[in-house]
C-alpha cells in the first residue's frame, strides 16, 4: 500500500482565553530555500523548527516554489495549504510487508507543563494523485 499525505501540524497551548502556539513554524511558511524538487535525502527537508525524524525523506511545497513543490500544483498533485503558504508532504506505505515511513518533527518553543491543559491538532490531506490512503495518522509527544 503506497501513501502520499501532505499535511501540516500545530501544536497550541489552551489556559483561560489566551492561547500560544508552541510549534516554531506551524504551518511550514518560513524556509532556509525555496523547495525546488522532492526530497531525496534526509537532509533536504531543512526548515526553520523542522526536520525528518528518521532517514525517510519528507517534502516541502511553498507558494515560493515555482517547479515541482509549488502550491497548489505540484508533483503530488493539487494541494492547497491550509493556512498560509506552505506544507509538508509524507508517504506512509506498506508493500509486500516491507514497510516505508516518513516523519516530520520539531521541538516545542516552551516545555510542556504540570497541571496545564493543553490541546493538540494536526490537519492533514491524501495528495490527489495518491493512489492509496492510509488508515491511521498520529502524533507522538516524547
Amino acid at each position: 500500500m503506497r501513501v502520499r499525505l501532505a499535511g501540516m501540524a500545530y501544536l497550541f497551548l489552551c489556559a483561560s482565553a489566551l492561547a500560544q502556539n508552541l510549534v516554531v513554524n506551524p504551518g511550514f511558511e518560513e524556509y532556509f530555500r525555496c523547495p525546488s524538487s522532492f526530497s531525496t535525502d534526509s537532509r533536504d527537508f531543512f526548515l526553520p523548527g523542522w526536520s525528518s525524524a528518521n532517514l525517510g525523506t519528507p517534502d516541502h511545497f511553498h507558494q515560493c516554489s515555482w517547479s515541482d513543490n509549488d502550491v497548489p500544483f505540484n508533483w503530488a498533485g493539487q494541494t492547497n495549504a491550509h493556512s498560509g503558504l506552505g506544507y509538508a508532504g509524507i508517504y506512509t506505505w506498506n508493500n509486500n510487508g516491507k514497510n516505508y515511513r516518513e516523519y516530520i518533527q520539531c521541538e516545542l518553543a516552551n516545555p510542556l507543563e504540570k497541571g496545564i491543559r493543553y490541546r493538540i491538532g494536526f490537519h492533514f490531506q491524501l495528495s490527489s494523485y495518491s493512489v492509496y490512503a492510509t488508515d491511521r495518522i498520529g502524533l507522538m509527544l516524547s
